[in-house]
């Protein structure tokens, strides 16, 4: 994985409630494969996030998904 020099990424104390998910997730789209592999390692550490192809489908109105994503977590991170 290459490094993305524009990263943040705050790191929380896990919660054994992962619903809604605990981070938010918000990148560049040419960035995509490294976005997701750093998504599946911290899923994998435990960690429940929230990015538009996962939870994302055909016919949801973009704005009011994102905004739900963003209300309901935890912590935004921007890559």
């Amino acid at each position: 994985m290459r490094v993305v020099p524009q990263l943040i990424l705050i790191f929380l104390i896990k919660d054994t409630n992962k619903d809604p998910p605990q981070v938010f997730i918000s990148y560049q789209w040419d960035s995509q494969d490294d976005v997701k592999a750093l998504r599946d390692k911290m899923e994998r550490s435990g960690f429940s996030c929230w990015m538009d192809i996962g939870q994302m489908g055909g016919g949801d109105f973009l704005s009011a998904k994102i905004d739900q994503g963003i209300r309901n977590c935890k912590v935004g991170e921007t890559i």
